[in-house]
């Protein structure tokens, strides 16, 4: 019995951190793509602001 709770143990263990690299590597996916988008709205933003009639 113990062998079977080690064993599935193992496979929890090695699942969790799979999944836990998994969504740090989401995570950083997400955090650049936000990033880029800022950029692209700040450009957004200074054309308007370039092209606003004063």
């Amino acid at each position: 019995m113990s062998e079977i709770h080690d064993h599935y143990e193992e496979k929890l263990t090695r699942l969790s951190m799979n999944v836990k690299h998994s969504l740090g590597m989401l995570e950083q996916e997400i955090s650049t793509h936000i990033q880029s988008e800022k950029e692209v709205i700040q450009d957004m933003l200074e054309e308007i602001k370039a092209s606003a009639p004063r």
